[in-house]
């Protein structure tokens, strides 16, 4: 048992951050290819816009966890189907259908978000420790990740961000762990490095993503677990 204790969680390191594979080993949050979407989706989409995802079920395995986000406008669900519709193109079908002997993943998740410090203190250098709150448990659950982070500013006046830290973190005091969560930053053409660490914040914000697993205990006793994955820019006011 703690050998594949251990090949999980290499897989999953490994696969978290493989581009186009969003999927983790001992932990599936996809419905398998052909199965119907969760009737709790109903809820949420019109007729028209269900049918639409009952097609994609039909090629695809897919996450669903896109709909459980707080406020998610009628909007953007119309822009996610739309996407669909685009994918399953006929053009593209005949592509798709040559994948069928292989698990076909689709997944969405929640867009890039812009974060405030949730907590500030100051250092005895002048610099200052940061808190944000990165990741919210998608269910509604109080149970959360947290970064902390150490900015302080270099003989140019840029922003440095160093000593970063993940911490579970829950307000009312669930158990809260994470396991094999990965942090990373973006180097992403809009949001150029000056160096490493360094971001020249005139124009520019800091780019960094998570990927693994938040495990939770609610209130009940009950177990959870489910696959965080989130890009975000840290603002430092």
């Amino acid at each position: 048992m703690k050998k594949i204790t251990i090949l999980i969680s290499m897989l999953l390191m490994a696969l978290c951050w493989a581009y186009g594979q969003n999927h983790v080993p001992g932990y599936m949050p996809h419905t398998k290819r052909g199965e119907l979407p969760p009737a709790w989706i109903k809820n949420k989409v019109t007729d028209a816009q269900y049918d639409s995802l009952a097609m994609l079920s039909k090629y695809y395995w897919v996450n669903y966890d896109y709909f459980k986000q707080r406020n998610l406008t009628k909007e953007r669900i119309s822009t996610y189907v739309s996407g669909i519709k685009r994918l399953l193109s006929e053009e593209n079908l005949k592509q798709i259908k040559q994948l069928k002997d292989a698990p076909n993943y689709y997944d969405s998740y929640p867009e890039t978000a812009f974060l405030k410090p949730f907590m500030v203190s100051p250092n005895a250098d002048g610099s200052k420790q940061m808190k944000y709150i990165v990741y919210s448990e998608i269910d509604g659950y109080d149970a959360h990740v947290m970064v902390e982070v150490r900015v302080n500013k270099n003989k140019n006046g840029n922003i440095v961000f160093s000593n970063f830290r993940l911490i579970p973190y829950s307000v009312s005091g669930l158990k809260v762990e994470i396991d094999n969560m990965n942090f990373k930053s973006e180097n992403r053409p809009s949001y150029p490095i000056v160096y490493e660490g360094v971001y020249d914040m005139q124009s520019l914000v800091s780019a960094f993503s998570i990927c693994g697993l938040l495990k939770y205990e609610d209130a009940k006793g009950y177990n959870h677990t489910e696959l965080a994955q989130r890009s975000f820019y840290l603002l430092t006011e």
